[in-house]
Formats: structure tokens, sequence, C-alpha cells
């Protein structure tokens, strides 16, 4: 299970900071850190700052200060254009993220049919292990079957796992273990550390 510490953190201080804290979450939100916290420190502000920082962690990234109110029309045009595009970049990842969504569920789906393939794979084998006399055929069917059972078992790891790209190691090695032990004819004792 991996760790859910972040890898870095980020305290940032601040105090009546609402001109500028839209533009600094911006900028460090659009860092490339694959995983980290940003920590937000108020020493008690009279703006708007913690209602700023409130919707930022609510995960709404469109938030400004509204000074356009007095301004002159273009201004006000100009700064409802500029929430139009937040708005437009919002909808835009949740549409990624939901597509995001989709190719890990079929993603998950392709290693399950391969997973089912190599098994259906594996018992053609079986059967044709059977029908052999040959004990050196037999063999080499065996060590086939195992090979590709093995296989199905990664790829079962993978579409039951939380993460599409990775497998645990340990449950993988003792599933593994335990079924080339289950195959063997001879007695024999295996002792797995991971």
């Amino acid at each position: 299970m991996p760790d859910p510490t972040p890898a870095i953190s980020i305290l940032m201080p601040m105090y009546n900071a609402a001109p500028f804290l839209a533009d600094a979450l911006d900028s460090l939100l659009s860092q490339t850190f694959p995983d980290f916290e940003l920590l937000l420190l108020d020493d008690g502000s009279a703006d708007a700052s913690p209602k700023i920082a409130a919707i930022y962690a609510r995960g709404r990234f469109t938030v400004r200060p509204l000074q356009a109110e007095a301004a002159p029309p273009e201004i006000r045009q100009l700064a409802e254009t500029l929430d139009e595009m937040a708005a437009a970049i919002v909808a835009r990842d949740a549409t990624l993220q939901d597509n995001l969504t989709q190719k890990d569920d079929l993603l998950r789906e392709i290693h399950h049919r391969v997973k089912n393939n190599l098994q259906v794979i594996s018992s053609l084998l079986s059967m044709q292990e059977r029908a052999l006399t040959d004990p050196g055929a037999r063999q080499a069917i065996n060590d086939t079957r195992q090979r590709i059972t093995a296989l199905a078992l990664i790829y079962r790891a993978l579409y039951q796992g939380s993460d599409l790209r990775h497998a645990d190691l340990r449950p993988f090695l003792e599933e593994l273990t335990a079924q080339l032990m289950m195959s063997e004819t001879q007695q024999c004792t295996v002792k797995v550390e991971v």
C-alpha cells in the first residue's frame, strides 16, 4: 500500500492576501510536483483570504476577489470573460478526469479478458498434457502451462489492484509459489522472503 504522506509540504503564510492569493495558489497548483500538500497559515486576515483558501481547498480554482463591480464596462466585461474561461477550464478538467476514469475502467476490463484468455489456454494445455504419454512432452506442456498461469496471475493482480500500472509483489509471489508447489508431484519445501 502506498504511503499516504505527501512527498512535499509547502507552508504559505498569509495575512490580508486576497489581492494576490488566487494567483499564488494558481502558481503553486500548476507546478509539476507529483504529490504535495499545501498548508496555508492565516494570521487573522480581515479580508477575503480565508474564504478564497477554503474555496480552493474544496477544489474550485476559479475564485478571484471581486473588484470589477465599480470598474468601467470594458473591465467588467473582461472580468466576466476571465471568469467564463476559468469555468471552462474547470469543466474541461472534470471531463478529463471522467475520461481518465473511463480509460482506467476499460484497461481493467482488458486485463480481465487477457487473464481469462490465458486461463482458457492453460486449460487447453492441461487437456493436451493428459492425452500425452511421453514424459518429456508432458513436462514441456506442463512448463508452458505454468508460465501461462504465471502471466494470468500478473494480469489478475493488475486488474484487481488499486493501481493499474503496478502489482504488489508479495501476494503475487506467494500465490505463484503456492501454485507451483501444488503442481509438483514430489514433496518439496520452499521458503519465500520478499
